[in-house]
């Protein structure tokens, strides 16, 4: 082992004890309060709730994360999944449960008026009472968050958000095997509503996964397919009833995610519409989407020419976009964003995209040392021969055979990215949002739980690969 590689192994030793603490410091914390002063109301997290960020913070400049977003509790606790160290992850999981089935029980028609208490200048934020009494049942799961305290957020948002009961259903049919007995029928009234949000809403438009634009997104039915997916497995594991409805209900997303790839033979992000930023159609959504369903292989896996294709694009645009990858660490693997002019906070990158573009390399990794073959297509073979160099990917040929060189070279180019992530982060492994994209300071909100999730779910899967090429080799 040499000197750099030992140093990146003492560095994801160290930041792992520090991004373990970060999820546990993100869930259940009933200790904390926030005051949104400007509506005049105390949040006391509830157990079992997912701080987006534990950081109380007011947009003074950081913006408020003291929420509970369905989406980003479902990536944080599938991190806490892979997370075999921390000792109370069956336990936090269960509180988890229990906190979901409880949103299950709101009602928007309910919910006290916040006018009085709310400022002058607050009250453009509020959400109409109109809108806040039209939420309840399975219409809760399609809010893009809740008040950590179990409340409906009662501040304007985009919404509908349907990659929630998506992430939701996934995270719990997968940690299906280590919940406990007796809160499994909880659990399976969850994957059971969230199933049949995604059925009923099928053909409805969402906001994307970034909150900022109504349409249909890559991101967002991919996630709903795998959801259908897997949960068809467990029912008929369990012999519940559901599993040809949701192999339908798949069919059809299946049928509509072959509309994003366009002429070039990459994936769009969303279908253009007539409000579509056309700049947002390359979005680092288009990779989360493929790590967030970890299909095994074909299309929409990593093994894809066209998602492989879709991260070349990427990778390019922010190399060309961002100064601090126009020398040091970032030359040699970028530091990654999400989208071509992307103005939120700094604009610049993010943690979570920077150790998703390793965990896509580590994946692929993985897949090769299993066995996986590698198709090379017009459109992918600039990836490949990036990755892996003209050596491996011959001119003459067709497919990339797997072997233990493929696989080290997909191992190192994910361990670039590791590093370039390594040198934008401060000795006390803090991972905010962002990272400005001239000099490279932290900005946006402070201790991202999804950022120390994205560390974690990368790493593992480095393990993963590492260990099946020792086997390979």
């Amino acid at each position: 082992m040499d000197r750099a590689q030992g140093g990146i192994e003492d560095w994801i030793t160290r930041q792992k004890a520090v991004s373990e603490a970060a999820l546990r410091g993100a869930i259940s914390r009933e200790d904390l309060t926030h005051e949104r002063k400007g509506f005049g109301v105390t949040i006391r997290p509830r157990r079992g709730s997912v701080l987006a960020s534990p950081v109380s913070a007011h947009y003074d400049p950081d913006p408020d994360y003291f929420f509970h977003w369905f989406r980003d509790s479902a990536v944080i606790m599938e991190a806490l999944r892979v997370s075999e160290e921390i000792s109370s992850a069956n336990a936090l999981f269960a509180d988890f449960i229990r906190f979901n089935d409880d949103l299950r029980h709101l009602n928007g028609a309910e919910a006290p008026s916040r006018e009085a208490s709310t400022a002058p200048e607050f009250q453009q934020y509020l959400r109409p009472p109109s809108d806040l009494a039209a939420v309840h049942g399975e219409d809760v799961s399609r809010e893009a968050r809740v008040n950590a305290d179990g409340t409906l957020d009662f501040t304007r948002w985009a919404r509908p958000q349907k990659d929630g009961p998506a992430a939701r259903a996934l995270t719990l049919a997968r940690w299906w095997d280590r919940i406990g007995p007796d809160i499994r029928p909880t659990a399976l009234d969850l994957i059971v509503e969230d199933l049949h949000a995604i059925r009923s809403h099928l053909d409805e438009p969402s906001y994307d996964i970034w909150e900022e634009e109504l349409g249909d997104h890559y991101y967002t039915d991919l996630l709903q397919c795998a959801a259908l997916k897997v949960a068809a497995v467990l029912f008929t594991k369990l012999g519940e009833p559901g599993s040809a409805a949701c192999d339908e209900a798949a069919e059809r997303l299946e049928d509509k995610l072959a509309r994003y790839v366009c002429d070039e033979g990459w994936y769009h992000s969303r279908l253009p519409t007539s409000g579509t930023d056309e700049r947002k159609c390359l979005d680092m959504a288009t990779i989360f989407a493929v790590l967030h369903s970890d299909f095994d292989d074909g299309r929409h896996s990593v093994l894809d020419p066209s998602v492989q294709a879709t991260f070349l694009r990427l990778e390019d645009h922010f190399a060309m976009a961002y100064p601090i990858n126009k020398e040091g660490p970032g030359a040699l693997a970028p530091a990654m964003g999400r989208y071509p002019g992307d103005h939120y906070f700094s604009g610049g990158a993010y943690y979570f995209s920077t150790f998703a573009a390793a965990e896509f390399h580590f994946t692929l990794a993985l897949a090769t040392s299993l066995g996986a073959r590698l198709p090379i297509t017009l459109a992918n073979r600039p990836f490949l021969l990036r990755c892996l160099g003209e050596d491996l990917v011959a001119a003459d040929c067709a497919v990339v055979r797997p072997s233990p060189e493929v696989s080290e070279r997909f191992l190192h180019r994910g361990d670039a990215f590791l590093k370039t992530a390594r040198a934008f982060t401060p000795p006390s492994g803090e991972l905010s949002e962002q990272f400005d994209q001239t000099d490279g300071r932290q900005t946006s909100a402070k201790d991202l739980a999804w950022s120390h999730a994205a560390f974690l779910t990368a790493t593992h899967r480095r393990e993963q690969a590492r260990a099946a090429a020792r086997n390979e080799g």
